[in-house]
């Protein structure tokens, strides 16, 4: 459950509406860890830099506390859907950290759209063996730039927009920005992503160890077949320095 947390704090999108000119900067990353029997676990950090709002005029702090209560009463609601809530707080950035484990694939794009958090045009969907996933980030983008936060004003501060995706057999088609180097994980930097729209293909299947595995049956089943064949070939045949039993008269 979500630790005790000020009023700061739990004004999370009101401090994206309201802060962000006057912050400088903003964390927000989205990391999702896909496991082979068909579940993820994922966690979502929304984070400000040196958020104070003691310079409100106090129509705007009006404007907050109202929104402020709206905003725990959203938190209050996803802890009873399952998630879990607490306070982000690291090199100067405040925010909070929503986490919630074994969520099944297909029921992925409901659950991120309930939320309202920022997936409204994310997708997930199942063509056969492989798992599409399509996430158009340029609303979420746009919000930034509307407040008048670029790129370089992001990483002058350490912030960051990301999406990180870890699969276990890594992906077939993708467009991340960065891939580690056993393929497993896949990063997506927002102001990298071409087009503005996060793409990947991925199958639960290993279809490479499933190929090995055939290929290894084969070569066994193959051998056993040539040992088997010799065998019945010298067994069923004279040896050539024998001489041949004539029958009595």
């Amino acid at each position: 459950m979500r630790k005790t947390t000020s009023r700061k704090l739990l004004s999370l999108a009101v401090i994206l509406a309201l802060v962000f000119s006057m912050t400088g900067c903003v964390r927000y990353s989205t990391t999702m860890g896909v496991k082979k029997n068909g579940t993820c676990d994922i966690e979502i950090v929304y984070a400000v830099y040196n958020a104070d709002t003691g310079d409100l005029s106090t129509d705007e702090e009006e404007e907050l506390e109202e929104e402020e209560e709206e905003e725990e009463n959203e938190y209050e609601e996803l802890e009873e859907e399952g998630w879990e809530v607490e306070d982000y707080k690291e090199d100067n950035y405040v925010g909070v950290t929503l986490t919630k484990t074994d969520i099944k694939l297909d029921e992925l794009e409901d659950v991120l759209q309930d939320t309202d958090l920022g997936f409204d045009d994310f997708s997930l969907e199942k063509k056969g063996s492989t798992w599409v996933l399509e996430w158009d980030i340029n609303d979420n983008l746009g919000d930034t730039s509307d407040e008048g936060l670029s790129e370089d004003t992001i990483k002058e501060y350490d912030g960051y927009m990301t999406f990180e995706l870890t699969l276990p057999n890594g992906a077939k088609v993708d467009n991340a920005t960065d891939v580690s180097k056993d393929g497993k994980t896949l990063t997506w930097d927002f102001y990298e992503v071409e087009d503005g729209v996060i793409e990947c293909e991925f199958s639960l299947v290993n279809v490479g160890l499933i190929i090995g595995i055939i290929a290894a049956v084969v070569v066994v089943i193959a051998a056993v077949a040539v040992v088997l064949i010799l065998k019945s070939k010298k067994g069923g045949a004279a040896p050539a320095d024998e001489a041949p039993v004539m029958p009595e008269a």
